[in-house]
């Protein structure tokens, strides 16, 4: 037991283990169950579900409208791949381990975690990517026209998830299934690195590439661009389209803004207590307290996967119309074809009225495309 802990890292299972061992410490067999053990699967799925569906969404309108299929929207499909990809690998697996004992073996312990770990990578450098391409487009708008270009951004977005996946490498190494007697001797999911200063020397290298890096990157570029666009003319513009075009800038900018800001703040919990383990371990005691408080650090994690589609559909006037084209869409064609179905029944014994009703589902389909046009 004592080995163990010494070379896994503290993580909510731990704490669990630390609070029911207070706690339930006449129990025996198996764990107690608690309103958390019901609780958190039932609030990680609806997190899940919400985030699939709407990023889902996400990408679908990108792909289906070529005139969504701009350089800042690649980004945003990417942005919200990496969600879908996030939840799907971290969501499962994470409800099932906060209540329970690892049950999916070896393999899923690595390539679960190595999977999180490449999907929030490339989260934060996608984010990092879409500041720096709304700083070259609003600060430098001439020089941004040769590089900034859907095939430049396709190529930054393979080379984002490439570089996730290689230097992500270390979990799908060091992470392993280690046995500990919680309620009997069980299985869990843990890093279990060489020696401490390895442990302690990721956490701080995650804490930088993924937080505190591109915060400070972030932070540079929209100072510039907030300096930018609201006190000086854009170079090159002509003087009396400028106000329509800066109005359309400032729409853009907010958005990425937004949804950046919404990524740091809903991250920075988990962090705060990661680094707080790993650098003042002696003052972090596993109290039900900060148990609770991990919960709430990976519900907010999760739940910022979930957050993005509704940001794009309050503050993003293009996507607010397409996911108003997308709906409709599917219903009305199953209504159309019903309805169809239902003329030709009725053309057989009124062949006037079946030919005029045979017009209505083509007039229905050219509504339709129009919709989706604007």
């Amino acid at each position: 037991m004592s080995e163990t802990t010494d070379t896994a890292p503290t993580n909510a299972l731990t704490e669990i283990m630390n609070v029911t061992d207070v706690t339930y410490d006449y129990y025996e067999g198996d764990p107690p169950v608690r309103v958390e053990t019901w609780l958190v699967p039932l609030i990680f799925g609806t997190i899940c579900l919400i985030g699939i569906v709407g990023n889902a969404l996400v990408i679908v309108v990108i792909l289906k409208n070529k005139q969504m299929r701009t350089v800042t929207n690649y980004y945003i499909l990417n942005l919200a791949i990496s969600d879908v990809a996030y939840l799907t690998c971290a969501v499962p697996f994470s409800a099932t381990s906060h209540v329970s004992e690892w049950v999916f073996g070896e393999f899923m312990c690595k390539f679960s975690f190595y999977a999180i770990q490449v999907t929030v990578q490339a989260t934060c450098i996608t984010l990092t990517a879409m500041s720096v391409d709304r700083y070259y487009a609003i600060v430098h708008p001439l020089k941004s026209l040769k590089t900034r270009t859907p095939k430049v951004a396709i190529s930054a977005i393979a080379a984002i998830w490439l570089c996730s996946c290689l230097v992500s490498i270390p979990v799908a190494i060091y992470r392993e299934v280690v046995y500990i007697n919680w309620f009997g001797v069980r299985p869990f999911c843990y890093d279990v690195f060489p020696t401490l200063q390895w442990d302690f020397g990721w956490y701080v290298y995650t804490f930088i590439a993924v937080y505190a890096l591109p915060v400070c990157i972030i932070t540079i570029c929209y100072s510039k661009m907030l300096c930018q666009l609201w006190s000086h003319v854009t170079p090159g513009e002509v003087s009396t389209h400028h106000t329509q075009s800066l109005r359309q800038k400032k729409k853009i900018t907010k958005m990425v803004f937004m949804v950046t800001f919404l990524f740091f703040i809903c991250w920075m919990p988990i962090h705060i207590q990661t680094i707080w383990t790993r650098v003042d371990p002696e003052s972090y005691n596993a109290t039900e307290n900060i148990y609770y408080y991990h919960l709430f650090a990976n519900c907010l994690s999760y739940a910022n996967s979930c957050l993005n589609p509704f940001i794009y559909a309050f503050m993003g006037e293009n996507f607010r119309k397409s996911f108003r084209g997308v709906m409709p869409r599917c219903l009305k064609k199953h209504s159309a074809t019903v309805g169809t179905m239902n003329q030709a029944e009725g053309g057989i014994a009124r062949s006037n009225i079946g030919s005029l009703s045979t017009s209505a589902p083509v007039q229905g389909n050219n509504t339709l495309e129009t919709s989706a046009r604007t």
